[in-house]
C-alpha cells in the first residue's frame, strides 16, 4: 500500500469538500513550541524547499523540516532525480526523529528503490524503523536484502545486529544468537562485546527463560560496564514478573566474581566493602585452627593488594607492603609504596619515603617524582633544592625543573631569588617563558614594584599562546576594581542575550522562571580592549556586535516562554524589568525566558567571502564527473550533505580528503590527477557538507587575509565552528553547563570529529571512553548502552555534558578544575588539592593549575580555557567574557569519582 502516501493530499481535499474538518484545539491550549508557520497562514512554497528544510534541520526543528518538505515531495513538481532523493531521505529522518515510524518507512522505501547514492541509507533506515514499529520479519528481510545488494555498505555489519534483535523479538533465539555471534566474529576486539552478550542473553530468555536467567545472572555477576548489570537486572525483573525465580546466587564464588565486577566497573566503594566482608569470612577457622574455606583465604591473600590499589585504598596498600619491605628491602617494592602514598595524596609521607628511597636506591625519574611530592606537600624549600638539582641537566626535563625551582622559591617567599630566576627563564624563551614572566610579575607585585610588574605581565600575554595568563590578569584586575557589574547590551531581549559572565555554568533561558533584565556580576571591560582570540591580537569589540534581526511572530509567548529571534514579548504587555540600583542599564525590551531546548540555534555558517553555497555545489558536481573514479564517495557525500546528514557526509568527505592529501608530492598518474583539486575546492565542499574538522583545518589561516571586519569575523567563526548546536544547547541547558565551554573541550579533544576514535579508545566529539560512557549510562539508568552510540553526536554530547556537569558540581563550580578532571581524572585533581583543603583554606587557582604534575593536564586546562574565551567573544553577547574562580574550596567525591 505504498501508493497511500501519494493519495493523502487528494483525500484531504475530498474530506474538506464533504464538510469534514479536523478537530480544533480548545481555547487556552498551549503548544509546546512555536509552529513552523504563523497561525492562520498557508505555508509558503519556498523557492528551494530542500535548502529551507536543511536549515530548519540544522536548527533542530524536525517539525519545520517536515513542513518545508512535504508539499514539494507529495506534489508532482520538480526538481526530480538525486535532489529529490535527498529530500526524501531528510523527510524520512525527520519523521523518524519525531516517532512517526510509518511515515518514515514510506519515505525510506522510496529512497531505497532508487539507484542513487543514497539508496544504502534508505535501505538501512527503512529496516531500522520497521523493526522499531514491530515489523520484525520485514526488517529481517530488508537487512538480508541490504547485505546482498550492498555487501560493502556502511551498515552491512550492523544489519547483523538488527537481524539478531528482530529474530529475538520473534522468539527465534537460535537464529538471533547466530546473527549476533556472526557480528562478534567480525569484530572480536570491539568494546561492544558486553552489549552483544546481553542481547544474546535476552534472546535466549525470550524462548528458554530458565537458560536465559542463568545467562543474565552471569552478566550481573561478571561484567565491566555497570550499564550491563542494569540491562541484565531489567531483563531479570521482567522474568520475575512472569513468575520465574530470578534470585541471584549468593555463594562465595558468586560474591568473589561480583567483587571483581564492581572493581572493574568503577564502583570502588562497593567493591572494597564486599572484599572486606569476604576478607573477614576468610579469617574464620575451625576447631583445628585451619581456615574454614581455604580457597577463599587464598583468594583474599592473592588479591588484597590488587583490590586496595584498584579501589584507591592506597593507605591500606602501603600499610600492607611496608612490613614486607622492612623485612626484605627491595627497590621495586619500595617505589611501589612511594607511588601508593603519592596516588593517595599523602604527600608528606610520599616526600619522606621517597627521600629515603633515593638515598638507598637512587633513580633519575624517581628524583623528579620526589621533587613533585615535596612541592605538593607545601615544603617549598626542600622542593626547590630538589628541582635545582634536576635543573642542572639540559633538555625539556631540565628546563621544567629550573622553572619549578624558581616557582618554589616564589611560593616560599624568597622574592628576589624567584624574580631573578624567573626573569632569566623568560629571557631564554621556550615553552615555560610565558609562565615565568607572569609569575615574575606576581613576585614584582608582591615586592611593590607595580610598574615593572605591569611590564612583565604584558610580556607574559605576548608570549602566551593560550590566553590563560591574560584571563588571570583580567580577573585579578576586575576583583581589585571592586567587581563592578557590566551593563546589559541595549539589544538584549532574552536571558541569553544578557549572559555576559561565563563561568562554565548555564545562565541562559530556563523554562521554570522568568529572567530578569540584569546580568550576574562579572568583570568590567578593563583598560585593554578584548578581541576574539586568546593569546592573539586583541581586536576592537565593535566587531563582535551581533547582527540585528527583524521582529517576527515567532517571538510570541509559547508555553509561557519565548521561542526564538528578537523582538518584544506579546504576553501581558508589562513594561520591561528595570535595572537594579547599581547603575545597570535596562534593555529596551523585555528579557524573556525560552523553553528548554527550543531556542533556535544555528551554526552561523552563511555565504561570505570564504564560502559560496552555489559554488560549493558546482565543485561537488564537477569533481564527481572528473574524479569520481578516484574518489567514488564524493557523490554520496554530496547527496548526504544535501539531505542534512552531516556526520555521514563528513566521514566520507574526510576519507576523500585523506586520499587527496596522501597523493600530494607523488608523481603517478592518479596522484597527479588528484593534485588538480585545489585547497579552496576542499574548503568549499567541507563547509557545504558541514564537516567541521576539515572546515577548521582549512580555514584557520583565513582571518589574516580578510579585507574588512565582516570577512574577518566570518573567518574566525569558520575556524571556531559551532558543531551540532541544537543538541548541545538542549543538553547544556538541561544539565547546567555553558555550551561554549563544551565547544572548547570539543576543539581540544577531537577537533570536531564525531566518529573519531583515539589510540586509547575514546570516541566521538568530546572523546568519551567506552567504560566512562557505560558509567554515565548507569548513572542515567540506561541499561541498553552501546559504545557505538558514542559516535552519534546527540548521545555523545548528552553523556559528555552530563559528566562535565557532575565534575563542575564536585568542585563547587570551579570549571578549570572540572576541565582538568575531564582530562586527568577527578581523583588526580583531588589528590593534588588535598593538602590545601586539609588546612581549611581556599586554594589559589593560578598556583594550583601551575602545580598540576602532569604536563598534558596542565596545558589542557590552559588551552581549553583559552578556547572557551575565544568562543565567548565570537558567539556571546557584546561585552561577554569568561570569569575565573580565583580560589577553590570545594571537592565532593560523592558526586562523581570516575
Amino acid at each position: 500500500m505504498r501508493w497511500w502516501a501519494d493519495r493523502r493530499a487528494g483525500l484531504a481535499l475530498l474530506l474538506l469538500a464533504l464538510g469534514w474538518t479536523p478537530p480544533a484545539w480548545p481555547a487556552g491550549t498551549v503548544l509546546d513550541r512555536a509552529p513552523s508557520i504563523a497561525p492562520g497562514r498557508v505555508p509558503d512554497t519556498a523557492a528551494d524547499p530542500l535548502e529551507l528544510a536543511r536549515q530548519r534541520w540544522r536548527e533542530g526543528d524536525a517539525p519545520g523540516t517536515v513542513t518545508a518538505l512535504t508539499p514539494w515531495l507529495e506534489s508532482r513538481r520538480g526538481p526530480w532525480g538525486r535532489r529529490r532523493t535527498a529530500g526524501m531521505l531528510l523527510l524520512g529522518v525527520a519523521h523518524m526523529q519525531l516517532g512517526h515510524d510509518n511515515l518514515a518507512s514510506t519515505w525510506f522505501y522510496r529512497v531505497r528503490r532508487t539507484e542513487d547514492p543514497l539508496a544504502p541509507w534508505g535501505a538501512w533506515y527503512e529496516a531500522l524503523v520497521d523493526h522499531r514499529r514491530g515489523r520484525h520479519q520485514v526488517a529481517i528481510q530488508e537487512c538480508t536484502a541490504y547485505r546482498e545488494r550492498f555487501p560493502d555498505g556502511p551498515h552491512a555489519d550492523e544489519c547483523l545486529v538488527l537481524i539478531g534483535e528482530a529474530q529475538a523479538a520473534l522468539g527465534r533465539s537460535r537464529a538471533a544468537v547466530a546473527s549476533l555471534s556472526a557480528w562478534l566474529e567480525l569484530h572480536p576486539d570491539s568494546p561492544r562485546a558486553e552489549e552483544i552478550e546481553l542481547a544474546k542473553a535476552r534472546a535466549v530468555a525470550a524462548s528458554d527463560p530458565e537458560r536465559g536467567i542463568a545467562l543474565l545472572q552471569r552478566l550481573v555477576l561478571q561484567h565491566t560496564f555497570p550499564s550491563t548489570e542494569i540491562g541484565a537486572r531489567e531483563a531479570l525483573d521482567e522474568l520475575a514478573a512472569q513468575g520465574y525465580d530470578t534470585t541471584l546466587p549468593d555463594d562465595v564464588t558468586s560474591r568473589m566474581l561480583r567483587a571483581e565486577s564492581l572493581r572493574r566497573s568503577g564502583r570502588l566503594g562497593e567493591a572494597w566493602e564486599l572484599f572486606s566482608v569476604l576478607a573477614e569470612e576468610a579469617e574464620r577457622t575451625g576447631p583445628d585452627g585451619q581456615p574454614i574455606d581455604p580457597a577463599l583465604r587464598a583468594w583474599v591473600d592473592d588479591n588484597e593488594d590488587r583490590f586496595a590499589w584498584g579501589t584507591r585504598r592506597f593507605d591500606v596498600f602501603a600499610a600492607n607492603l611496608r612490613p614486607t619491605y622492612e623485612a626484605a628491602p627491595d627497590r621495586r617494592l619500595g617505589w611501589r609504596i612511594f607511588r601508593a602514598y603519592a596516588r593517595g595524596g599523602m604527600w608528606d609521607e610520599a616526600a619522606d619515603w621517597g627521600a629515603a628511597m633515593l638515598d638507598t636506591w637512587g633513580g633519575r625519574s624517581q628524583r623528579q617524582q620526589v621533587a613533585w611530592a615535596f612541592l605538593h606537600a607545601g615544603r617549598f624549600a626542600e622542593a626547590r633544592d630538589r628541582f635545582q638539582e634536576l635543573g642542572r641537566s639540559g633538555g625539556r626535563t631540565g628546563s621544567e625543573a629550573r622553572f619549578y625551582a624558581a616557582f618554589a622559591a616564589l611560593r616560599d617567599g624568597r622574592l628576589e631569588v624567584a624574580i631573578d630566576e624567573l626573569g632569566a627563564i623568560a629571557d631564554e624563551g621556550g615553552e615555560r617563558a610565558a609562565a615565568a614572566a607572569w609569575w615574575g610579575a606576581r613576585g614584582l607585585a608582591a615586592r611593590g614594584d607595580w610598574k615593572a610588574a605591569r611590564q612583565w605581565e604584558r610580556r607574559a600575554w605576548e608570549l602566551d599562546e593560550t590566553g590563560w595568563y591574560r584571563l588571570l590578569s583580567d580577573e585579578l584586575a576586575w576583583r581589585a576594581a571592586g567587581s563592578p557589574p557590566p551593563p546589559v547590551p541595549p539589544e538584549a531581549t532574552t536571558a541569553t542575550d544578557a549572559w555576559l559572565v561565563r563561568d562554565g555554568r548555564w545562565h541562559g533561558h530556563h523554562p521554570a522562571s522568568p529572567v530578569a533584565a540584569t546580568a550576574a556580576p562579572g568583570p568590567a571591560s578593563g583598560a585593554e580592549a578584548h578581541g576574539w582570540v586568546a593569546g592573539g591580537p586583541r581586536q576592537p569589540s565593535r566587531l563582535l556586535a551581533p547582527a540585528t534581526t527583524a521582529e517576527g511572530w515567532r517571538r510570541l509567548r509559547w508555553e509561557g516562554r519565548l521561542v526564538a529571534g528578537t523582538g518584544t514579548d506579546a504576553g501581558d504587555g508589562e513594561a520591561p524589568p528595570t535595572a537594579s540600583s547599581t547603575a545597570l542599564s535596562p534593555a529596551p525590551s523585555a528579557v524573556i525566558d525560552l523553553p528548554l531546548g527550543h531556542e533556535v540555534v544555528d551554526d552561523h555558517v552563511d555565504a561570505c567571502t570564504w564560502y559560496d553555497p552555489a559554488e560549493a555545489a558546482d565543485i561537488f558536481q564537477r569533481l564527481e564527473r572528473t574524479h569520481g573514479d578516484l574518489l567514488p564517495g564524493l557523490a554520496a557525500a554530496y547527496d548526504l550533505a544535501r539531505a542534512g546528514q552531516a556526520v555521514d557526509a563528513g566521514r566520507i568527505l574526510r576519507a576523500a580528503w585523506e586520499r587527496w592529501d596522501d597523493a600530494r608530492g607523488r608523481s603517478d598518474p592518479d596522484s597527479l590527477r588528484l593534485q588538480q583539486i585545489r585547497l579552496d575546492d576542499w574548503r568549499q565542499m567541507a563547509i557545504f557538507a558541514r564537516q567541521p574538522h576539515l572546515t577548521y583545518r582549512l580555514c584557520s589561516g583565513l582571518p589574516r587575509y580578510a579585507d574588512n571586519d565582516a570577512d574577518e569575523l566570518a573567518a574566525w567563526k569558520l575556524s571556531y565552528p559551532l558543531v551540532h548546536a541544537p543538541e548541545l544547547w538542549e543538553q547544556a541547558a538541561r544539565y547546567d553547563v555553558d555550551p561554549l565551554l563544551v565547544m572548547a573541550i570539543m576543539r581540544q579533544e577531537s577537533t570536531y570529529q564525531p566518529t573519531v576514535v583515539s589510540h586509547a579508545g575514546a570516541i566521538g566529539l568530546v572523546q568519551i571512553m567506552p567504560a566512562t560512557g557505560a558509567r554515565v549510562a548507569a548513572l542515567l539508568g540506561e541499561g541498553r548502552y552501546s559504545p557505538r552510540d558514542l559516535e552519534d553526536p546527540a548521545t555523545n554530547l548528552r553523556y559528555g555534558v552530563y559528566y562535565l556537569s557532575l565534575l563542575i558540581q564536585r568542585f563547587g563550580g570551579a570549571f578549570p578544575l572540572a576541565v582538568a578532571s575531564y582530562n586527568g581524572g577527578p581523583h588526580n585533581v583531588s589528590r593534588w588539592l588535598r593538602p590545601w583543603l586539609a588546612e581549611g583554606s581556599p586554594v589559589d587557582l593560578a598556583s594550583f593549575v601551575e602545580q598540576i604534575e602532569y604536563r598534558e593536564s596542565r596545558d589542557y586546562v590552559k588551552r581549553v580555557t583559552g578556547f572557551y574565551d575565544t568562543y565567548v567573544r565570537l558567539y556571546g553577547p557584546r561585552g561577554a567574557r569568561v570569569r575565573l574562580p580565583l580560589e577553590v574550596d570545594h571537592d565532593d567525591p560523592d558526586i562523581v569519582d570516575f
